[in-house]
């Protein structure tokens, strides 16, 4: 089939005025749309028009706009590891070593080698030293963080992940390696951009808070891995959920924010508060239009929720698996609850509600 040269110039310029629009903030959208004389209707197939054109521009966004994920393998593809022997000295004490000592050393390697590796970690400094223990306690927060995961996603979902981490002890670089790489985003902790592959952490004062920051970072590389894209309530809401993961022996366990749920409380009571329903229905950029203290504690408080009982529980695996399934694939959140959840978004809105105001929000234990 020949192709006319002015189809193709009329396509170039659709997409190129598509990538226009997608790169402005909705509200400055609608002021554009206005003064090029298309009001916003006020109602009726005129409002759905108005719609359509969004959901055209959200979708080229959504298409256009590089998925890109960090790399991934499977969880079978297990890195080389060294000997171990278990070998008794002429005291009669035990030692366990990478190299056999005597005749009687016994080669351990296959009772102690791994069968999947969920991630491979790098840790680089940018300038200075690492944080004290920084890469084997994030290590150990990881390996935690894939085993509370797996109970929900089916293991055919279940990828390795390559993780890059890296950590600044000087805010004046952080700060300009952040305008370098995400110009104009607002932070002076931690972030990660996925073109990069790279978590940046920003060292505090208190070390937890440190690791805090590193598991937040590092939840959006999984996230990424697994998913590919997610609605951004979803991946800031796991970010922030696992940001409070803590490990103590055998014992692992989240717990709620007092911050986010003050925020929350004092927003119900002041009837500021929006609706779950209006907060899961902001999609994209529209996001980040909004108080980011506010969209931050709605989407933890989201996550902590479903992740509180057995019909959050089972609608949040349900809905990972979705997104697994459907990699990098848009999801309307409100319309997944509303057929998965028991009761729909009525009940899912009212008992979330209702957990606000009784502040009950638990510590999971795992």
């Amino acid at each position: 089939m020949k192709v006319r040269p002015s189809f193709l110039i009329l396509l170039t310029l659709s997409l190129l005025l598509l990538f226009v629009f997608s790169s402005i903030p909705p509200e400055k959208r609608k002021m554009l749309l206005t003064a090029l004389g298309i009001p916003k209707p006020a109602g009726g197939q005129t409002q759905q028009g108005w719609q359509q054109i969004e959901d055209v521009i959200e979708s080229f966004e959504t298409h256009v706009t590089a998925c890109h994920v960090p790399k991934t393998r499977a969880t079978s593809e297990v890195e080389a590891q060294g000997k171990v022997f278990k070998w008794v000295d002429a005291e009669g004490k035990v030692h366990f070593t990478d190299k056999p000592k005597g005749k009687g050393a016994e080669d351990l390697t296959n009772r102690y080698k791994m069968e999947k590796q969920y991630f491979r970690m790098s840790i680089t400094a940018a300038g200075g030293n690492l944080p004290p223990f920084l890469h084997d306690r994030l290590s150990a927060d990881l390996k935690q963080l894939y085993f509370i995961l797996s109970r929900w996603l089916p293991d055919q979902y279940i990828k390795q992940v390559d993780l890059n981490v890296k950590v600044f002890n000087d805010q004046t670089k952080f700060d300009v390696y952040r305008e370098e790489h995400v110009p104009g985003l607002e932070t002076a902790s931690g972030f990660y951009k996925p073109s990069m592959d790279e978590a940046v952490v920003m060292v505090q004062r208190d070390a937890f808070m440190t690791q805090s920051i590193a598991r937040h970072e590092a939840t959006h590389v999984i996230n990424s891995g697994l998913y590919g894209r997610t609605p951004v309530w979803f991946n800031e809401g796991l970010a922030e959920y696992f940001e409070r993961l803590s490990i103590e022996g055998q014992s692992k366990r989240v717990n709620p924010s007092p911050h986010h749920l003050k925020l929350l409380q004092g927003a119900l009571a002041d009837g500021e508060l929006m609706t779950v329903s209006d907060y899961l229905s902001i999609k994209g950029r529209a996001w980040r239009d909004h108080e980011q203290n506010m969209m931050y504690a709605m989407a933890w408080s989201v996550v902590h929720f479903m992740m509180q009982d057995s019909l959050g529980r089972e609608t949040m695996k349900l809905l990972m698996t979705h997104m697994a399934d459907n990699f990098c694939q848009p999801v309307n959140t409100v319309t997944f609850i509303e057929q998965h959840y028991v009761g729909g978004m009525k009940a899912f809105s009212e008992r979330w509600r209702a957990a606000l105001m009784s502040s009950d929000f638990q510590v999971h234990r795992y």
